[in-house]
């Protein structure tokens, strides 16, 4: 009896320890702070904080540019500018309006594959109507080497040789790519005036360009007596006339206020000596009433290797090869 007493005893002890040891642990887990801490309790009076919503994404298109590098032959009376064989355009320049009246200038780079290039990106743009006023390649210090041709130009008659000239429309949608097919001229940075062919007598034979400066302060006429034909060219402009050949060309030039003659020159064939041609000429009294002649002169002209004028003798025809008139004219 005494053995389950005592039994009993210890019985009730264990009992009594693990029923405090239960007590304990509800104590202890009810008075845990909640998970993250009790800095991010509520506090009375303090709005909850609430997350900004995320910004909705514009809708936008794609716009890319399938784009042909011509060069197109001196032969329908027109004068083209050669195109710089030297550099190798790798961007492209379009500035356009939107409809909304926001100009936009965006440059991105090309590659070039014969006479045709790709866009290495893809121009992002809001959809709408855009115009495109000016589109050009340039090479990587910057020179313009093809452009659109701008049929708003008075002075280059080049939109007639392309399928598109600027400015023109087009219209971006939403999550569409626009295809735009383009066609670009060699690029000259000099002006000229393009009168082209007044003189053509209707033969076949490939025209030839001879390119004039008027350096006077005085706009003028030149009067091309080879086939009787005047054009006017302004103070201080150029002038391209195309004709038939370099070996018979006779021409005056002469102020347009008053027909005085200012200079006149021969250009013919040279059988003497190495030369290709004969360049003579003979400077008027540019100011005074009477046309009188005040210097008369000789100079040799070769012609390259393809037969263009070669005025300053670098062996190669482009924008710099022309003729000045009015050196002695400039009071």
């Amino acid at each position: 009896m005494k053995q389950i007493n005592k039994l009993f005893i210890q019985n009730n002890k264990v009992m009594k320890r693990i029923t405090t040891l239960f007590i304990l642990c509800f104590i202890l887990s009810c008075s845990r702070e909640p998970y993250g801490g009790a800095e991010n309790l509520p506090i009375a009076g303090t709005p909850p904080v609430s997350l900004p919503e995320p910004e909705p994404v514009s809708p936008m298109g794609e716009l890319s540019f399938n784009v042909s590098l011509l060069s197109p032959e001196i032969n329908d009376k027109v004068y083209v500018p050669p195109c710089d064989t030297e550099k190798v355009p790798n961007r492209l320049t379009v500035q356009m309006v939107s409809d909304t009246g926001i100009n936009i200038n965006e440059t991105v780079g090309i590659t070039v594959s014969e006479n045709t290039f790709d866009m290495i990106d893809n121009l992002q743009l809001a959809p709408g109507k855009y115009t495109v006023e000016a589109l050009y390649l340039t090479s990587a210090d910057n020179s313009i080497l093809f452009a659109v041709p701008d049929v708003l130009d008075p002075r280059f008659p080049f939109a007639e040789m392309v399928d598109i000239s600027v400015p023109f429309d087009i219209t971006i949608q939403e999550d569409v790519v626009t295809q735009q097919s383009i066609e670009t001229l060699c690029y000259t940075s000099i002006q000229f005036d393009f009168l082209g062919g007044a003189q053509w007598d209707g033969s076949t034979e490939e025209l030839k360009p001879l390119i004039f400066f008027n350096d006077t302060p005085v706009d003028g006429i030149i009067e091309y007596t080879t086939h009787g034909i005047e054009y006017p060219i302004a103070s201080n402009s150029f002038l391209v006339i195309p004709v038939s050949g370099y070996g018979s060309i006779s021409v005056i030039f002469k102020r347009a206020s008053d027909d005085h003659p200012l200079m006149a020159f021969i250009i013919r064939e040279n059988d003497e000596d190495d030369s290709d041609l004969i360049y003579d000429f003979r400077d008027y009294d540019c100011f005074g009433e009477n046309p009188g002649i005040t210097h008369t002169g000789v100079d040799y002209m070769n012609l390259t290797a393809d037969g263009y004028l070669d005025v300053n003798g670098d062996g190669i025809f482009n924008a710099y090869d022309y003729l000045t008139f009015g050196l002695e004219c400039t009071p």
